[in-house]
């Protein structure tokens, strides 16, 4: 199997050559079709690899059509899509360029650089696009929207708030406090 081959470059080989040839080998020749229960077992350790390298648009597209591939298979209680939706967003900010923190009138505080982009080496991007950037980037935004939507009303395996879910299937607050005397 494909993932037994490259599952150990993937999972602790993070910003090496190993690595972007790991996720482009997993991309270009998993079989898209697997069983559930394949997807339920490798779907936290991708998202755990996945979430060991940052601000490479390259990978996090390889990434995401994996992801999406998985998504056809698997019940939506199977996998907590909850941390998913949480990495889409959170690296929504790097993929839009939307600046974070900004400028002050106190000039006492530090000024960060601008984080910098990491890129698949170039001789393995020819393996994972066509070169148009233009259908790259529309490829990109649309798997994106996909997944994004996918995720979106899907209940969370590992909730992180005070909710809790009757026998009804209704959620109430776990607090006291918010009840009338």
């Amino acid at each position: 199997q494909i993932w037994n081959m490259v599952k150990d470059d993937l999972l602790y080989q993070h910003h090496s050559n190993a690595f972007y040839r790991a996720v482009i080998l997993l991309y270009l020749f998993h079989p898209a079709r697997c069983s559930a229960s394949f997807y339920v077992e490798v779907m936290p350790l991708w998202l755990q690899s996945w979430s060991s390298v940052d601000r490479c648009s390259e990978a996090d597209s390889l990434w995401i059509t994996l992801f999406c591939r998985a998504r056809k298979y698997i019940e939506h209680d199977q996998f907590d899509f909850g941390s998913l939706r949480r990495r889409l967003l959170t690296l929504c900010g790097y993929w839009l360029q939307i600046p974070v923190g900004g400028r002050s009138a106190d000039k006492s505080f530090p000024i960060a650089a601008q984080a910098r982009s990491r890129s698949v080496p170039s001789r393995l991007k020819t393996f994972a696009s066509d070169g148009s950037g233009y259908q790259d980037g529309a490829d990109f935004v649309a798997k994106l929207a996909k997944l994004l939507v996918f995720c979106l009303g899907k209940n969370d395996i590992h909730d992180h708030g005070d909710n809790v879910k009757d026998s009804t299937g209704s959620t109430t607050s776990g607090s006291k406090s918010d009840e009338l005397p």
